[in-house]
């Protein structure tokens, strides 16, 4: 329904799919879904060797990354 599909976005889901399925559209999601992950994650981990930054600094940076 489009309220619980509203409810799962909100909830940091990162799409909504509906039954049946189409299954090349739920791989191209799947993928799409992998590579924000790895993105995110090279992100951070850029942070985490940036010198000469203090700590609260890179917790802000890497708190930017996760909430988008």
């Amino acid at each position: 329904t489009v309220p619980s599909a509203i409810a799962a976005i909100k909830l940091g889901a990162a799409d909504y799919l509906i039954k049946p399925c189409d299954l090349d559209y739920l791989l191209t999601r799947a993928e799409a879904a992998a590579a924000r992950k790895k993105a995110r994650e090279d992100e951070i981990q850029r942070i985490e060797m940036i010198p000469y930054i203090s700590e609260r600094e890179r917790k802000e940076m890497i708190s930017k990354v996760l909430t988008g």
